[in-house]
């Protein structure tokens, strides 16, 4: 119930600060990790799709951005870098799984300030995904960049702030 109550809370939240997230993001690096991050994720309906995944939203921090945070055995709290997933599968109402590159695999729950995601996709959208909302998300890794640092799709050939060509990539 606290989860749920939480999580509509940060959505509401977010929602007013969506609009300023869809229009430019730039790749950024703190502490040697980059984002946003190029992705697949599957919804619960089967449906699935490509987008960039702009940041996670940890409520204690706005510069959490690139961590995504659970309570790991014990009820110790876990911090995991975006850049270090391959994909996040078993969501549930209670728990998730973490796949890391390395294939170690931790099921954590989650606690009260970790809600979920803030998705983009290639037509501008932007949306704020709970963990409980989808059911898997792979992480291809750091998006393309144009010459001014802005976040390029995948299936883009142009960048839409500079205009310049930009390098085929093959995922």
């Amino acid at each position: 119930m606290k989860t749920i109550i939480n999580t509509t809370i940060a959505a509401l939240a977010l929602t007013a600060a969506l609009p300023a997230q869809a229009q430019q993001v730039k790749t950024e690096i703190s502490d040697g990790h980059i984002a946003p991050l190029s992705g697949k994720i599957t919804y619960r309906n089967g449906k699935s799709r490509n987008v960039t995944v702009v940041r996670s939203w940890y409520n204690l921090s706005a510069s959490a951005w690139q961590e995504l945070h659970g309570v790991g055995e014990g009820g110790a709290d876990v911090k995991v870098w975006l850049d270090s997933i391959a994909y996040v599968k078993d969501t549930s109402d209670k728990e998730f799984t973490v796949v890391l590159r390395s294939g170690t695999e931790r099921t954590l729950g989650y606690n009260m300030y970790y809600m979920g995601f803030v998705l983009q996709d290639g037509d501008g959208g932007s949306e704020y995904v709970p963990m409980t909302g989808f059911k898997t998300l792979e992480f291809f890794g750091p998006c393309r960049k144009d010459s001014r640092d802005f976040a390029m799709f995948d299936q883009w050939k142009f960048s839409p702030y500079t205009g310049e060509k930009l390098v085929d990539i093959d995922r």
